[in-house]
């Protein structure tokens, strides 16, 4: 917010403009871009936590599960929840573990996907 209100004061100065401009220019595209990652995090969110809310303490309620999944694709600031999460999908996608097609699946696809979006949403901020 204050660097949008800073972008904004500046923009009289007309080589500044061109940021303010540029902004203005993809808001559209950045509102609907922001609106498809939260709705796709939310869908994974409830996915994990219907799949494995009984078994991982961070899945145990959808916010928890959303939120778990939002901080993952925001940051990946906190390594020991990081690698326990890890832990805990590598441990389910295993091919000889008791879980079934589903939470394989679900597994792999959390344990791929988030490091990706992760990364996707770094070079679009640094392009």
């Amino acid at each position: 917010l204050l660097m949008a209100r800073l972008v904004s004061q500046v923009s009289f100065q007309p080589q500044l403009s061109v940021i303010a401009g540029t902004f203005k220019a993809a808001l559209n595209d950045l509102i609907h871009f922001v609106i498809i990652l939260c709705v796709l995090a939310a869908m994974i969110g409830s996915a994990l936590h219907v799949v494995f809310g009984a078994d991982f303490n961070e899945f145990m309620t959808p916010s928890n599960a959303m939120y778990t999944v939002f901080s993952g694709i925001g940051t990946e600031a906190d390594a020991e929840r990081t690698a326990d999460q890890t832990q805990f999908f590598l441990k389910e996608g295993r091919s000889d573990s008791s879980s079934n097609v589903a939470r394989r699946g679900l597994a792999w696809v959390f344990i791929i996907i988030q490091p990706l979006i992760f990364r996707f949403m770094m070079v679009m901020v640094m392009s």
